[in-house]
């Protein structure tokens, strides 16, 4: 998820890039990956192709949580919870 909102990632571009540079131990070393973000809010039939490739669906609490009927048998989902202050 991209954008603003309550339920938006604020470290985003870092988490992303974080993810992009990170290399799996041995014996899978050799894995590259490729991590980006998506913007969900373009409509289902533009999201369906990068849905259907995806491997691990990294998103927000909320709606777009749906989209992951659209991933590929295999593929799995990180539902980041918000963290929310109590009190005052």
């Amino acid at each position: 998820p991209t954008g603003r909102g309550r339920r938006r990632l604020a470290n985003l571009e870092e988490l992303v890039a974080r993810c992009d540079g990170w290399r799996p131990p041995p014996p899978h070393a050799g894995i590259r990956l490729s991590c980006r973000p998506f913007n969900f809010g373009v409509g289902l039939v533009r999201s369906l192709g990068v849905l259907r490739a995806s491997d691990v669906m990294v998103t927000s609490h909320g709606a777009d949580m749906i989209n992951a009927f659209a991933l590929h048998r295999g593929a799995s989902v990180l539902e980041v919870m918000p963290v929310y202050q109590v009190g005052g």
